[in-house]
């Protein structure tokens, strides 16, 4: 540290409490950058912060609002789970969600070496496309007649074709 005395002042007394000129040139281009990226961004909501929904069931809106009436919904949503059988499905719920690409039966068969006797029986019982399998229970091929291992057959080619 230098004695404290005026001869080793580094700034003089009248530009004291002044800002320097390299300061006030960062400062102004610091300005004129920021005013550069306000003219190409598009003007933001008044409010930058995150923006936060919440869904109540209409029970609770309405013991949140003491009401006790009920309300009718305004709307419906549709349902967008795959349908739900009583006997299980052919396909696993990902299957079902991501099935492989649209083939036709016998393409199918022949992709996935499906045996000539099981391509014969899904024939038969009118299964024409590869598609087709999402919308049919283990109960129906059962009733259909096929035996287990040909459904066991079946199951190993519709897991190789959603690509499991």
């Amino acid at each position: 540290m230098p004695p404290n005395h005026s001869h080793f002042n580094m700034v003089p007394a009248e530009l004291l409490g002044r800002q320097s000129l390299l300061a006030a040139h960062h400062q102004q281009q610091q300005a004129n950058e920021q005013a550069k990226k306000l003219a190409e961004t598009p003007l933001a909501p008044a409010s930058s912060g995150p923006v936060v929904n919440v869904n109540f069931p209409p029970e609770l809106f309405q013991a949140i609002r003491g009401l006790s009436a009920p309300m009718a919904p305004q709307f419906t949503l549709p349902n967008l789970a795959p349908a739900v059988h009583s006997a299980p499905s052919l396909l696993s719920p990902t299957q079902l969600i991501s099935p492989g690409p649209r083939m036709a039966l016998i393409d199918f068969c022949s992709t996935y070496e499906i045996s000539d006797t099981l391509q014969k029986k899904l024939l038969e019982h009118g299964f024409n496309s590869s598609h087709s399998f999402r919308h049919v229970t283990i109960d129906d091929l059962q009733k259909a007649g096929l035996l287990c291992g040909e459904l066991a057959e079946l199951k190993d080619a519709i897991s190789q074709w959603c690509g499991e």
